[in-house]
């Protein structure tokens, strides 16, 4: 009996693995599938104007956004931000975008922080942006400038990283996305970082969004409870994004690319 016991088990373990191994096979034969029926398409793509991404023209063509690869079409993009796109940055599985994030970041540390890596030495995300050197741009800051005493000038410094943006070069698209919101707890614990302030400058960008011509996305409601705070589940402080959220954050932002 012992020894039928331990031959079952074997045999168990056996089909278990077998099993795993074959659904990762299978899992990169769709993908291998899909990255060659894109491929496919995107050399049939006709009519695409000088400077303009062909992807972007295959998805105003009708192209499903599904069907296409993410490190195909984020690998023109940057993503702009603070400690909560790191955090984007470290859990997405956006890998071949590039990311101008660092932890405090601001408007203000926007022109003034060199900490950008570029050609071989650190740079601010204003003198970065100047290269050009991307298709689509998408901006989240403002979470580290709630307790600031005039918010127009937030906006003011935020409009100008934007023209920088538009200047150097003319054919990216660009996504101003709203501040995402707190824990409810954290909203309510006094501090300056609150649901209500973040609201007040939602506002104000997505009105410098429209004058500036350029989209506004609004993030928040993709990681938001039913009140409009930050799910408590979502954090472990109440303002950084775990994991889960971020993925959530980004199939937001997968949804919304044009």
């Amino acid at each position: 009996m012992k020894k039928k016991h331990i031959l079952f088990t074997v045999l168990l373990c056996l089909t278990v693995v077998t099993s795993v191994i074959f659904s990762g096979c299978t899992e990169e034969k769709k993908a291998e599938k899909k990255e060659i029926a894109f491929k496919m398409k995107l050399s049939e793509a006709t009519e695409v104007r000088e400077g303009e991404n062909p992807i972007d023209k295959l998805v105003a063509d009708g192209y499903k956004l599904e069907n296409i690869p993410k490190d195909y079409y984020f690998r023109d993009a940057i993503f702009i931000g603070d400690s909560r796109t790191q955090g984007l940055m470290m859990f997405s599985t956006m890998k071949n975008a590039t990311f101008y994030a660092d932890k405090g970041m601001s408007t203000v540390g926007a022109f003034k922080k060199a900490a950008i890596p570029k050609d071989g030495k650190l740079v601010t995300i204003a003198d970065a942006l100047k290269a050009g050197d991307y298709g689509k741009l998408y901006i989240s800051l403002g979470i580290n400038e709630l307790g600031y005493p005039n918010p127009d000038k937030f906006i003011e410094r935020y409009a100008e990283l934007v023209d920088i943006a538009k200047k150097s070069n003319p054919k990216a698209k660009i996504f101003v996305q709203g501040i995402l919101p707190v824990s409810a707890n954290k909203s309510a614990s006094g501090s300056t970082i609150n649901n209500e302030k973040i609201m007040e400058y939602n506002n104000k960008l997505l009105a410098m969004a429209r004058d500036k011509k350029v989209e506004y996305i609004n993030v928040g409601e993709s990681v938001a409870d039913q009140t409009g705070a930050l799910a408590q589940e979502g954090s472990w402080d109440g303002v950084h994004l775990n994991k889960e959220y971020c993925l959530k954050w980004e199939k937001y932002i997968m949804e919304h690319m044009v």
